[in-house]
């Protein structure tokens, strides 16, 4: 099973497009959020060499701008696809699928949408005021879980707590957006050694996690550390 970053607040290569925002593609058909905007979503796709026609399936964590800022480029070159939404999230998101004539699916529980891969339950949290809902994807390898996260806006400790419980499963990975940049160093050390009891071998926290958080995280999981970067590219074996 193939990881791709497509896009990030960090590159590996300055021939990407770095932003604030986020998006994986799973092996050439199953895409995790379409990053901040059209302009860096396509850029680095075609970086990439992807072909936007294989796409079947797009699962979007939350619906903040950073995540769903790709969503028309891909529907312009791939009306076929479907949707993977959480009906927590807002009307000018489910408009927007109208606009396009794509299905959408709003996600109410667990969900296999591939073989090995899932859809999490809806995760709700208050965000900025308001009522915020966000889902992870989950890959089911051989090594455990892969746990890929958006922004973790409920919290990196309770999604992944919901997820082990759920899937009764160890966990080889948890990837993505941690959101801790307003945290304190103490709280940080404290979610990564809450992470560590979890079993969570493997940690590649990116996005909005902070980079203070992310120093720490490396120093603390040392070789079980990863560094995501758009650009990158992860195998992993069911």
């Amino acid at each position: 099973m193939k990881i791709r970053i497509l896009a990030d607040n960090y590159t590996f290569d300055k021939k990407f497009k770095e932003c604030w925002g986020f998006s994986v593609l799973i092996n050439d058909d199953i895409l995790f959020d379409t990053a901040d905007s059209p302009e860096t979503f396509l850029h680095n796709v075609q970086m990439m060499n992807i072909d936007l026609s294989l796409i079947k399936k797009v699962v979007i964590s939350h619906d903040h701008w950073d995540h769903v800022g790709g969503l028309e480029a891909l529907f312009k070159e791939n009306s076929n696809v479907l949707l993977y939404g959480l009906k927590g999230f807002s009307d000018d998101f489910r408009e927007r699928a109208v606009k396009c004539n794509i299905k959408l699916i709003e996600n109410e529980d667990f969900s296999e949408i591939d073989k090995g891969i899932f859809t999490s339950e809806p995760f709700k949290t208050t965000y900025k005021q308001s009522q915020l809902v966000e889902q992870a994807l989950i890959l089911k390898i051989s090594k455990g879980l892969v746990i890929i996260l958006g922004c973790a806006h409920p919290g990196v400790i309770q999604m992944t707590e919901a997820i082990k419980k759920h899937f009764n499963d160890k966990i080889y990975c948890v990837m993505g957006g941690f959101h801790l940049e307003s945290k304190t160093e103490n709280e940080i050390k404290d979610i990564a050694s809450k992470l560590q009891k979890l079993g969570v071998c493997k940690i590649a926290p990116t996005h909005c996690t902070g980079q203070k958080a992310i120093d720490l995280f490396s120093k603390l999981y040392s070789d079980n550390f990863l560094r995501l970067k758009t650009g990158l590219e992860i195998e992993v074996q069911f």
